[in-house]
Formats: structure tokens, C-alpha cells, sequence
């Protein structure tokens, strides 16, 4: 993957089928989804997304929501 697009990833992943079939029957109970796309391919793409603020109303998320999550 290399460490410059490495420190660009998120969270949010899209995979080809093809690709989330190669890890469809992992059954760990600790899961790196990045270890686990190199079961299926050796090819990543990292697109920058511009983050804007929230043009209307507010958001429900809070620190203490996030944490609880955990």
C-alpha cells in the first residue's frame, strides 16, 4: 500500500465483489480490513474528498456518543 497512501485512508471503503469474496469467510475475531484486502488484490487507490461544514441544521454527533459506542 505504501506509507503516502496509507495516510490518507478513512474508514470508508468500496470494494469490487470480486475482491470482498477473498475475505468473505474470514471468521477472526481481530480483523485489519487493510491486511485483508491484500488477500484479494494488490491494487489501491486513495481519492481525495473535500470536506465542507454543514450548510443547515446541526449534528447529533458528539463526543460522548462516540465514546459510548466503544
Amino acid at each position: 500500500m505504501g506509507a503516502e497512501t496509507a495516510r490518507k485512508i478513512s474508514a470508508f471503503r468500496a470494494f469490487r465483489t470480486k475482491v470482498r469474496d477473498a475475505f468473505a469467510d474470514y471468521r477472526g475475531s481481530f480483523v485489519s480490513i487493510d491486511v485483508l484486502l491484500t488477500w484479494g488484490t494488490a491494487r489501491f487507490a486513495a481519492i481525495p474528498v473535500r470536506h465542507e461544514p454543514r450548510r443547515l441544521g446541526q449534528s447529533n454527533y458528539t463526543a460522548r456518543s462516540w465514546w459510548s459506542t466503544r
